[in-house]
Order: C-alpha cells, then structure tokens, then sequence
C-alpha cells in the first residue's frame, strides 16, 4: 500500500515538472522571439511605416510627445546591447523615441543639409503651443509643445530651417520672432571675381563670353537678392571684381543685374591664389572664364576652392624655340628650375627680380601638364643622377628657395594650391630656423635644407658672395645643419644659400649626409657632374614662356 502511494506521489510530482517546465519554455522562447523581433527592427537609418506617435521618456517612462508622417525617415542611436532591449529606439543625437514596430529599416536615407554658404540668422523664432513642422506644405511632424528655433531661408509665409537631418518649414502664422541684441553675421570673405577679358567670340579660356559672364552674374545675383532683403545670410555680401579689360562692359552688366562691388580705393585687400580659403587679411580669388560652370559659381559663393579639369593657354610663339625632346626618349640631362617668391600683382606687390606673378606660375605648370613633363619628387631626381633608375628626357625638378613670399599657408599661399591643382611635384629648400615646416606641408612639396639660420649676406670679407655659412667655424656649421635636419626630417639634398660655397662649406655638406647640393647656374643637370655643385636655370620676374621652353628642351 505504501508503494502504491509513493509511487502515485511521484508520478504527480513528475507531471507538475513537466507543465511547469513546458511553460517555463515558453516564456523564455517568447522572449527570444521579441529581442530577435526587436533587433530585426533595428538599423542605423529608419523610415516609418505608418502615421504614429513620437516619444520622450521621462521616469523611465515613454510620454507621447508628438506625431510623425508615414516615409519620414530618421537615423537612430547605436542600439545598446541589453539582456532585454528597449522597445523605443532613441533618435540620433536627440530626446527622441520611436516605438520599434513602427520603424522599418533602410540601407541608407538622404540626409539633407542647407547650402554651405547660408548662415543661420542671428534672429530667434518660436512656435505657439505646438510645433508644426511642414514639407511641401504638408505637416510631416508635429510636437506636443512650443520650441526654440534658428532659420537660414525666411519664405514667404514660412521661416525654413535645418533639423533632424531634414530641411523643414514653420509657418509665419505659427511662430513668433524673438527680441535679440545680435546684429547680423558678418561676412567671413569677399569672393574676387577675375576676368581676363570679355568678347562675343572667345578663342580661347582666359577671355569669358559676354553671354556666359551674364549667366554667372545671374547665379550671383539670385543668391545676392535673397541676401539683400534679408531672406538668407550668406557668408560674404559683397563682389570684388578686377579685371583689367573691358571695364565698362563689365559697369553695364553689373548695372543690369544691380550687383554691388567693392574697390580697393575702398577697402585694403591682399588678394590670394584661386585655391585656398581666406586667411587672416586674405581674400580669395576667383578667374572668370569659360570653363565656369554653374557648380564653380556655387564655391565661389561658398569660399571654397575652385579647381577647373583643365585651362586652355594661349598657343606659344614657336619661333627660335628649341624643339621638345623625343617622349620615347630617356633622360641624358635634367634642367633644374629655381624659383623663390610668388604674388598675384592684382593687390599685391613684389619689387624683388626673384619675384614671379603666380599667372606665370600656372602658365609654365600648364606647359608641364600640355606637353607630358614629369616634375619631379627629390628622391626620383637622386636615384636618376646616381644611375639608380631612368627617367623620361621630358622631366624637370622644380625647386624653391627660402620660405619667404607667397611659399607658404601663412604668408600668401600661391604655391602649395598650384602644385596640388595640377598634381605636380616640387622641391622647397627650407630655412626651418625661420618658418615652421608646418606652414608648407603637401604630398606635392617636398622639404629639404637650405640651413636653419645660414642664409645672412655680407658677413664674410674674404668672399665675394658673403654668405654667412663661408666664414662661420665648422663647428658652427655643423650644428647649424644638424638642428635643419631635424627640424625638417630630411638630409636628402641641401642647397647653398646665395648659391654661394667653398671647398669648407661642401665638406660640411657631405660630412653631415646630404646627397645632393644645388647652387645657380644656367645649364641643365648630368649624371657625371659634382653632386654637390648642382646647377639651376634661376627664374626671374619678367621670363617669357619661350624663355622657360629653350630651358627645359
């Protein structure tokens, strides 16, 4: 009898394990099924499924705080690894929730951005009681309460503004402006607007159609106008226009689109190069021709560089020019070009011999590019004149000397734009006492020494050229190239101040490991020359492009 009890005990015992298991069972495969339910919700962009609420939490509680349109779409904060997720995903970088059975996700969505050259208006808005946030004049989101906003467009009966990765409007009807003490934002920069010249019939790109300057005009002035009355902030107000050609052409067209200028009778402007941003009292320069297209004239209004695909140049007088090498042919000899400052004479002046207008700068680069010349980098032009590798007969190593003039991002940047425009290389022989490495650094421009505080003249008595490094003691010279070589990281090739040397002065050189040392001259490079007497063709102010031809030919 015993038995028969203990064993129906057991058996009863068994049977409650076994519901109790089963349902245990389902719990934990119901939740499974939720946390997978909820993670294949999930994605980094979302776009809602239908008209629904939108949250805030507060006690760690959701709160509906407003609605949102079906197809608004919304990136999420990274979902937080949790034994249970939450069932709200949390707005990128804002308060906001969305409930995960009302999102679906996408691979990607468009994030939308005002223009780069609008600026938020220093003016406050704010909504009555709700926020109603419209598109195409259908509300596509709306919040239980009134906020806080900056515009950058005022619409006709709407304010527009940037938020959530949208542009969105609040109607006039529902917003208030704010008192405020700020005064509208200044302009950051000028855009420089060059024009070469205006014809009805270009022949080549430095000369700008008088129908295509019109359409430029047009472009500006629409961003203009909307400026003007105060519909957008833009980042500059006003027009430089230089141009040496054809002034009054450019007065009725001006007239005709009513756009104001500014002079340098009426502001002191140092104009820089068409590449690089403003800098401290710099403003930047535009050429007007016609490869402008409608995207270059969008930059030009934002300040921001603008690169043409290519120029065409005027063609170059051929006579008593020497006729280009074989592109077959190898290397036998290499011209080394000297340069040393750069300036645009539009704002700018240069009384120095050494000094080159930055046009005749794009003009020989543009010679380069036209006629397949390889500029060389100085570890190509080492391994070349010590017999390591073969180069084309078409190759020429630019150099610059100094730092001074237009070299560099702190003193006029002429330079480093050209080279990265036409992705062409060049040497600078750096006097890194002086200037910081820093202020020259691109993949185009290479750093090598020109010592670190050597290049003073008129020291030496018993040398006719006085460059401080021929009469300092040895000791003072080695020091001085070992602080230039670890100041720029480099002892590849070393260049003789005032080009000039002595026998003390290349011993030096060599004793401190450059390979190269470059002085003046006026003959092209060989194999079988000094190394440490490298000549260079030295490029004056007033070089003709024939000129520049007959020495690297």
């Amino acid at each position: 009898m015993n038995k028969k009890k203990i064993l129906i005990g057991f058996s009863i015992v068994l049977i409650i394990l076994c519901i109790s298991g089963g349902v245990g069972y389902q719990i934990i495969r119901k939740k499974q099924l939720k946390i997978e339910d909820i993670n294949n919700h999930y994605e980094e962009y979302v776009i809602i499924n239908k008209d629904t609420k939108i949250y805030q939490k507060e006690n760690n509680e959701y709160i509906e705080f407003g609605k949102v349109k079906e197809s608004m779409t919304f990136m999420l904060e990274e979902l937080e690894k949790k034994e249970e997720p939450e069932e709200y995903f949390k707005l990128k970088n804002e308060t906001y929730y969305l409930y995960y059975q009302d999102v679906i996700p996408q691979d990607d969505i468009t994030i939308e951005k005002k223009k780069d050259y609008y600026l938020e208006s220093p003016e406050k808005i704010k909504t009555k009681e709700k926020t109603s946030f419209y598109k195409n004049d259908e509300i596509v989101l709306e919040f239980n309460q009134s906020m806080e906003f900056s515009y950058f467009q005022e619409k006709e009966d709407a304010y527009q503004i940037e938020y959530l990765g949208k542009i969105l409007d609040l109607k006039k009807d529902h917003v208030v402006k704010m008192k405020t003490e700020n005064k509208k934002e200044q302009a950051e920069y000028i855009p420089v607007l060059k024009i070469e010249t205006i014809k009805e019939d270009c022949t080549t790109n430095l000369c700008i159609k008088t129908e295509t300057l019109k359409n430029d005009l047009k472009i500006l002035q629409e961003n203009y106008d909307l400026w003007k009355n105060g519909s957008i902030f833009l980042k500059k107000g006003a027009i430089y226009l230089n141009t040496e050609n054809d002034s009054e052409s450019i007065s009725k067209l001006l007239a005709e689109y009513q756009l104001e200028t500014i002079t340098n009778e009426e502001k002191s402007l140092t104009i820089t190069n068409t590449s690089s941003r403003r800098e401290d009292n710099f403003i930047q320069t535009y050429t007007i021709n016609e490869e402008t297209q409608e995207e270059h004239i969008k930059k030009i209004i934002a300040g921001e560089p603008v690169i043409y695909p290519k120029k065409e140049e005027p063609k170059y007088n051929t006579n008593s020019l020497k006729t280009l090498p074989s592109q077959d042919k190898k290397a036998s000899q290499i011209a080394v070009l000297n340069y040393h400052f750069f300036y645009d004479p539009n704002g700018e002046e240069c009384s120095s011999s050494i000094c080159l207008d930055s046009n005749k700068f794009r003009e020989h680069l543009t010679f380069f590019k036209e006629n397949n010349y390889k500029t060389l980098t100085m570890e190509e032009y080492r391994a070349w004149i010590y017999g390591e590798i073969e180069l084309p007969a078409r190759s020429v190593l630019i150099t610059i000397d100094d730092g001074a003039k237009g070299t560099g991002r702190h003193n006029g940047n002429k330079l480093i734009p050209l080279l990265e425009e036409f992705q062409m290389h060049a040497t600078l022989f750096l006097i890194s006492g002086w200037w910081a490495k820093e202020n020259y650094e691109s993949k185009y421009l290479d750093i090598e020494s020109h010592t670190f505080d050597m290049h003073t003249e008129g020291l030496c008595s018993t040398e006719t050229r006085g460059a401080k490094m021929l009469c300092s003691s040895k000791e003072e010279v080695m020091a001085d190239l070992k602080k230039s070589i670890e100041t720029i990281g480099s002892n590849t090739a070393f260049c003789f101040p005032f080009y000039a040397f002595n026998h003390s002065a290349i011993e030096s050189v060599k004793e401190s490991g450059f390979k190269l040392a470059f002085i003046g001259g006026s003959t092209k490079s060989t194999r079988d020359q000094d190394k440490y007497k490298i000549p260079r063709y030295p490029i004056q102010s007033d070089i003709t492009i024939n000129q520049l031809i007959n020495m690297i030919a």
